[in-house]
């Protein structure tokens, strides 16, 4: 699967959960390089494949549709999840919040 998305969008959306380059690169399996490069893009649309694409374009209608205090809250947990964890404790999170319904 590929997805267009611009690099202000990926930008946003990370912003929104409160992750850092390296947090947002571990959930998306992929190299925080790849997070800079993506988000240099600015306005401009830049292809994501694989696994990140599904994630980024699930994470973007979330992020769109949850309130503020709800992603940031998810984004915690995401990190906390990193640093005690791995980056697929930080991806169950995300998962189950991706998941379950809203808690608004």
């Amino acid at each position: 699967m590929k997805f267009n998305v611009s690099g202000s969008q990926i930008r946003a959306v990370r912003g929104a959960l409160g992750l850092d380059g390296a947090q947002f690169a571990a959930v998306l399996a992929v190299h925080p390089g790849t997070i800079r490069r993506w988000e240099a893009h600015h306005d401009q649309l830049v292809a994501v494949d694989g696994v990140a694409a599904e994630i980024l374009e699930r994470l973007i209608e979330e992020v769109e549709s949850a309130s503020e205090q709800r992603a940031r809250r998810v984004g915690e947990e995401i990190a906390r999840a990193l640093l005690v964890g791995t980056a697929a404790a930080g991806l169950f999170v995300l998962l189950k919040w991706l998941l379950d319904a809203p808690e608004d």
